[in-house]
C-alpha cells in the first residue's frame, strides 16, 4: 500500500533481523510497519521521513 512515510528505524549498514520494522508507512490515516522480510545487512535505504511513496516502492536493499 502506497503512503506517507511517517518513520524510518534503520540506516545503511544495519544488521536487522527477519520482521524487524524497517519504515511506517501512513495510509488512510493507518500506520502500516514495512518489516525486514529476512535477516541480513542492509546495504541502502531508499526511503526518508515525510516521502510519498508507491505501493510497490523499495524501502531498502540489502548488501549481503
Amino acid at each position: 500500500m502506497g503512503g506517507l512515510v511517517v518513520g524510518v528505524f534503520v540506516q545503511a549498514g544495519a544488521i536487522v533481523a527477519e520482521r524487524d520494522t524497517l519504515v511506517v508507512i501512513e495510509a488512510m490515516k493507518m500506520q502500516n510497519p514495512v518489516r525486514a522480510p529476512r535477516a541480513g545487512r542492509l546495504a541502502r535505504v531508499t526511503v526518508t521521513e515525510g516521502m510519498q511513496v508507491a505501493a510497490d516502492a523499495v524501502v531498502a536493499e540489502y548488501g549481503d
